[in-house]
């Protein structure tokens, strides 16, 4: 083929870790999905089809760890990232759009046909694009070219505007502690702005910075987000405990400069010299990297920011109260060999 369209007679694999979910358990799933998967090293992580004990038994020939006794069950399974569907023409096009609305399914394999007539086929590809469009994943990989050892410290500054930060905005996140205020003490409450809910532009406001402990799901995602009731939307950042293991809310709500700082973190705030002192200062050789999945999302309607709400609730209670007392207590961090 042409380098002009972009395609490859056998394209490279970029990443491995993706986990697979699979409905059916017939010949094409068992006999040839499996075996390629296996084959090239993905990880098939759960199995459900019409008939649990060919699930099951196909499970255990391939040593899948999970078997779901229902479709929407391995659907609604949050290791799964991947869907793969090998189901009859008249039933894969439900099984699709309640894959469509979970944020945690990032692909979906659906064998052929998609439906029993065109126009559903067509509609099902046009639901897919629109569902697809609210996200952006990033993957980023951090490398030492250099040929010195080389201390690395890493935050991301997202920072969320108007229209979804607004008056009364709500900042959602599974909280097991608050740990950190750059205001404590007597200016605590001095500006009237706690880290839950979000005030309007004002004038001569001092930016805030808080950090907070959080708890991750059995996934290891931390889902963070910023949301307005008012008009329906928010934004949502996921990323994972295991990478970014700090979370900062950095707050400056000064008029022409309105903006909530949603930051993820390597380290605690307190620093390079006290990361260093505690043992915790990452330092990469030469060729060393590491490497950084996050994923940002709107939220497009109150059925998402529900969503988004229930999964974070599960995870951590926040606190209710605008202004816990900050603990001190920075946990202890994996060290430079991490």
């Amino acid at each position: 083929m042409s380098d002009a369209s972009g395609f490859t007679p056998d394209p490279p694999v970029r990443v491995k870790d993706y986990k697979i979910g699979c409905i059916g358990a017939g010949m094409i799933m068992s006999e040839c999905h499996l075996a390629a998967y296996r084959e090239a090293g993905f990880p098939v992580v759960a199995i459900a089809s019409r008939t649990f004990s060919k699930a099951k038994a196909v499970a255990e020939r391939w040593r899948i760890p999970a078997v779901h006794e229902t479709s929407n069950q391995l659907i609604a399974d949050q290791n799964v990232e991947i869907l793969d569907i090998a189901f009859p023409p008249d039933q894969q096009p439900d099984l699709i759009r309640a894959a469509l609305r979970q944020p945690h399914i990032k692909a979906i394999l659906a064998q052929k046909p998609l439906a029993l007539t065109l126009d559903e086929a067509i509609a099902l590809r046009d639901e897919a694009a629109k569902a697809g469009a609210n996200e952006i994943r990033l993957h980023d990989r951090v490398v030492n070219r250099g040929f010195y050892r080389t201390p690395h410290m890493y935050c991301y500054h997202i920072n969320v505007g108007y229209p979804v930060l607004a008056d009364g905005a709500r900042y959602l996140a599974p909280i097991s502690d608050v740990v950190w205020a750059a205001h404590a003490g007597d200016s605590y409450k001095k500006q009237d702005t706690g880290y839950r809910t979000m005030p309007p532009p004002q004038m001569r406001f001092h930016e805030q910075v808080w950090q907070h402990e959080m708890a991750a799901d059995r996934n290891g995602e931390v889902p963070v987000a910023l949301v307005n009731d008012r008009l329906g939307i928010g934004f949502e950042v996921v990323t994972r405990k295991d990478q970014f293991p700090c979370m900062y809310e950095w707050q400056n709500f000064q008029a022409g400069q309105y903006a909530l700082g949603l930051e993820p973190s390597t380290n605690h705030v307190l620093g390079h010299g006290a990361a260093r002192e505690r043992g915790e200062l990452i330092c990469l050789e030469h060729g060393e990297e590491r490497r950084y999945d996050t994923t940002m999302r709107i939220l497009p309607d109150d059925a998402a920011i529900t969503a988004s709400e229930s999964r974070i609730r599960a995870i951590a209670a926040q606190p209710q109260d605008d202004y816990p007392q900050p603990s001190g207590n920075h946990l202890p961090l994996r060290g430079p060999s991490a």
